[in-house]
């Protein structure tokens, strides 16, 4: 019997750990503004805000309320952030992905300099940097005094001591890519040293492990977090490898398909390619939109005026000129109803 209880609640802490809420942004014709709503379409608050970013895994959106920088918890509780009148990092244009928390911590820029406010809203990074990269696992990247430097969430930081570096992308899967003065690109550790020496014309960002770079001789391939190639570069361009499909996009002598690690190439009967996003890749037939697995079948047939790509298993789809959301199966889980709908998001 105990045995039995000890097993029932450690099902129970389980589910509590892994349970996660799922968010997306809508705008609907009879109201200005965007909101949330949850997979069952209930709405998150009342309020519809001028603009609105995704849910970070730290449970936090950014909504921005006529001039107003907020942030909306996954309860519909608003937090106002101890400064205002200050600039995001997606809005900015600047390297280093889309605004949002990182790690619990958003880069935000006033007067010219960069620095990083936490959840509750104060500033624990000051404004010093000339340029900042959102946190990935622990790390950011940011720019002062003509100088790259690595710095943790504490804002300990950590010089890149290399006279050829000109610039420095941020983190992905724990290395940044570097472009060097003799127009080749590397990578750069978390410790700010040079992981990969820079030798490609091009490069992607490390997912799991394998990142696309462009050879010397102008081809692309495939290579390892020891710079060797994993896919020898024998295409004429590449995309990032889908995690879940284990497949990336890629043009062969003019012809796009899709390669696993093994560098076997898959055709797909599609007048468009997508990339694979959570499992599955978009495609067009007839001038309408479905998704194909990595065997080729279409899971969703092409029947969509339009379709954004997956995301955390749901994708919004566009019929009768009006925005829903589907699951994986081609299922309507909200109804077409909006005329405008983003990604969702996961909050644990």
């Amino acid at each position: 019997m105990r045995k039995t209880i000890l097993t029932f609640l450690s099902l129970i802490i389980g589910f509590g750990m892994y349970a996660q809420d799922y968010f997306v942004q809508v705008k609907s014709p009879a109201e200005d503004g965007w909101y949330f709503v949850d997979i069952t379409n209930t709405r998150l608050t009342e309020t519809a805000f001028t603009k609105c970013f995704d849910f970070s895994k730290d449970g936090l959106a950014i909504v921005i309320d006529e001039k107003k920088t907020l942030f909306l918890d996954a309860k519909g509780n608003v937090i106002q952030p101890k400064m205002q009148n200050f600039t995001l990092l997606k809005s900015a244009g600047m390297f280093g992905g889309n605004a949002g928390f990182h790690d619990g911590l958003l880069a935000i820029k006033r007067s010219d300099r960069w620095g990083f406010m936490d959840t509750k809203g104060e500033l624990v990074i000051q404004l010093k940097y000339t340029k900042a990269s959102n946190f990935e696992n622990g790390h950011a990247i940011v720019y002062k005094g003509e100088k790259y430097y690595v710095i943790n969430k504490a804002g300990a930081e950590t010089g890149i001591d290399m006279e050829d570096v000109i610039k420095v992308q941020h983190f992905s899967d724990g290395l940044a890519p570097y472009y060097s003065k003799d127009k080749k690109w590397g990578f750069i550790g978390v410790d700010g040293k040079v992981a990969i020496p820079a030798q490609y014309k091009a490069v992607g960002y490390f997912n799991n492990g394998i990142a696309w770079a462009r050879s010397k001789k102008g081809k692309y391939g495939f290579i390892d977090k020891k710079g060797a190639w994993v896919l020898e570069p024998i295409y004429d361009t590449a995309k990032d490898f889908d995690k879940s499909s284990g497949m990336a996009r890629v043009k062969l002598k003019g012809k796009w398909g899709y390669v696993n690690k093994k560098g076997d190439f898959l055709k797909v009967d599609t007048e468009k390619w997508g990339d694979f996003k959570d499992g599955l890749a978009k495609g067009r037939k007839n001038g309408l939109i479905g998704f194909y697995d990595n065997t080729g079948n279409w899971v969703i047939e092409p029947t969509l005026q339009g379709a954004r790509d997956f995301r955390n298993g749901y994708c919004a789809a566009k019929k009768d000129d009006l925005w829903g959301l589907i699951n994986n199966e081609g299922e309507w889980v909200i109804e077409p109803q909006y005329i405008g709908i983003r990604d969702v998001s996961a909050v644990k």
